[in-house]
C-alpha cells in the first residue's frame, strides 16, 4: 500500500528528495518498485515581490514522471483464488510453470490498502494489528508451515538421485512399524500393503517414507531440501519474504544446544518437525518437478525491469542454474504424482478429464499423534492444515496451482478440489 511519508521517515534520512505528506510505497509492489514508480520532483525558483507577486522565474526543472510497470497477474484467477479462500485462513498461489510469472498470490483474512492511504483512526489500526487472524501478513510469502507429506515429493528425489532406492524398491505397510524403538503409524491405520515408489506417492504413505529416511539419514535429506528450494528466499520481488527452515543436527545444536535424535529425521522424512516452509517456496518447488529440475525466479512485474530486479539473495533470473538431479529421478517422481490425482490416489479431488494434472496432497499435523488419539477419545475435533500442490499438463507443463488452507483438514479433501477450480479457469481461458 501507499502511505503518507511522516516526520519519523524524515528523520531516518532516507527520503532526503521527498517532504511531508508525501505518498510513498511502504509494502508489497509499492514499495518493492518505489524509486521506479516515483519519479522525479520538478521545481521552480523565482523572484517575488512583497506581496508575493512573481517578477522573474530564474530557474525551472520540469518532473519527471515514474514509470509504468506492469504485473504478471491473470485478473480473473486472481478474483477466483481470493473468491475461494474468502471465509477460510490460508494463501493460493499461482505460477507460470515455464517462466515463474506469478498469475496469483492470494491470502485471506486479507484487509482494504486504500485505508491507508488517508490517516486513520489509533482504534481502526489496532483493529488491525491486533486481529488475532493476522491481516496484515502476507501468508503466501511470510507464512511459515510444516510441509507435511508434500515433503515426501523431496525424499522420492533424494532417495533415486542418490541411489539409495530404485522405483522399484518396495516396503509393506500394516499401518504402523517400529524404528529405534518407538512406533510410528500410517495416516491411513488398515496399512496400505506392499508400496513402490509410484504407489507410495500416489497414496501418500507414510511407512514408505519412513523407511526412506531411514535409509537417507538427515544429512542427505538436508543436501537435497536445500538443493531443491526449501530453507532460503525464491528471490520474488516482493519485500519481507521468509527464508523457511530445514533443520540438521549442526542447526539444533547452535540454537538449542541439543544433539539430534535418529527418531527426528523420521518425523522430518514426512514433512513434520520442526520443517518450515512458505507457499511459494512449495509453488516454486513444484515448478521445479514440473520442468524437470529447470529452475526460475518467481516474480509479479511482467518487463525486463522485472526479470533483471536483483533478489534479496542476490541472485537474478540468469544466475540460478539447472539443478543437478538426474532427469529419471523428476519422471519417476512426477509418474507418482499423476497417480496421485488421476488414478484414484490422495489428490483425485483435483482430477479434471483431459487435462493431465500431477499433484500431491499434504496435511499437517498440529498435535502430537498422542494427543490426537487422546482428543479423538474425548471427542474433540483435531484438524490438520490442509495443503495441495500440482501442475498440468504432465508433459508440457504450462501453470503451477498451490493451496494451503490453516485448519482444513485432509489436503485430499479441502486443498485439492479448491486448486481443481483453479486449474479447470486456467484450462478454460488458456489451453
Amino acid at each position: 500500500y501507499l502511505q503518507e511519508l511522516s516526520q519519523e521517515d524524515l528523520k531516518s534520512g532516507l527520503y532526503k528528495e521527498n517532504h511531508l505528506g508525501d505518498l510513498l510505497g511502504k509494502t508489497g509492489i509499492e514499495a518493492e518498485y518505489e524509486s521506479v514508480l516515483r519519479g522525479i520532483n520538478g521545481k521552480v525558483l523565482e523572484v517575488v515581490d512583497s506581496m508575493g507577486r512573481k517578477r522573474e522565474e530564474i530557474e525551472r526543472k520540469n518532473p519527471l514522471h515514474g514509470q509504468n510497470i506492469w504485473l504478471t497477474l491473470d485478473f480473473d484467477i486472481q478474483r477466483e483464488a481470493e473468491k475461494l479462500l474468502e471465509g477460510k485462513e490460508g494463501a493460493a498461489v499461482v505460477l507460470d510453470a515455464k517462466t515463474g510469472e506469478v498469475l496469483a498470490l492470494a491470502c485471506y483474512p486479507t484487509f482494504d490498502p486504500n485505508k491507508f492511504i488517508n490517516r486513520f483512526s489509533p482504534e481502526e489500526w489496532l483493529s488491525l494489528v491486533n486481529n488475532p487472524d493476522f491481516p496484515l501478513e502476507n501468508r503466501a510469502v511470510r507464512g511459515l508451515y510444516s510441509p507435511g507429506s508434500l515433503f515426501k515429493l523431496t525424499m522420492a528425489l533424494a532417495a533415486l538421485d542418490s541411489n539409495t532406492i530404485s522405483e522399484k524398491t518396495a516396503f509393506y505397510c500394516n499401518g504402523t512399524v517400529q524404528i529405534y524403538g518407538h512406533p510410528f503409524s500410517c495416516w491411513f491405520r488398515a496399512g496400505h500393503g506392499s508400496m513402490d515408489l509410484s504407489n507410495g506417492i500416489k497414496n501418500s504413505c507414510n511407512i514408505y517414507f519412513y523407511n526412506l529416511g531411514r535409509r537417507i539419514g538427515i544429512d542427505q535429506i538436508v543436501k537435497y531440501a536445500s538443493l531443491l528450494g526449501f530453507g532460503r528466499k525464491t528471490g520474488i520481488d516482493l519485500p519481507g519474504e521468509k527464508d523457511g527452515l530445514v533443520p540438521s543436527p549442526e542447526w539444533k545444536k547452535r540454537t538449542r544446544n541439543l544433539s539430534w535424535y535418529p527418531g527426528e529425521t523420521i518425523s522430518v522424512s514426512i514433512g513434520q518437525g520442526p520443517l518450515l516452509v512458505t507457499p511459494l517456496q512449495v509453488a516454486l518447488h513444484t515448478a521445479l518437478i514440473a520442468n524437470r529440475g529447470v529452475r526460475g525466479v518467481p516474480h509479479l512485474v511482467k518487463s525486463d525491469l522485472g526479470s533483471a530486479q536483483k533478489s534479496e539473495n542476490g541472485n537474478s533470473q540468469d544466475e540460478i542454474p539447472t539443478i543437478q538431479i538426474k532427469r529419471t529421478a523428476f519422471e519417476k517422481v512426477i509418474e507418482g504424482m499423476w497417480h496421485s490425482v488421476n488414478d484414484g490416489g490422495t489428490g483425485r479431488a483435483a482430477r479434471i478429464d483431459g487435462f493431465d494434472i500431477c499433484g500431491k496432497t499434504g496435511s499437517t499435523q498440529l498435535v502430537s499423534a498422542e494427543t490426537a488419539e487422546k482428543l479423538s477419545k474425548e471427542r474433540k475435533e483435531t484438524k490438520t492444515h490442509s495443503w495441495f500442490t500440482g501442475f498440468a499438463p504432465r508433459d508440457n507443463p504450462q501453470v503451477v496451482v498451490t493451496f494451503l488452507v490453516e485448519f482444513g483438514g485432509m489436503g485430499g479433501q479441502t486443498a485439492a478440489p479448491l486448486a481443481r477450480k483453479i486449474f479447470d479457469l486456467y484450462r478454460k481461458k488458456y489451453d
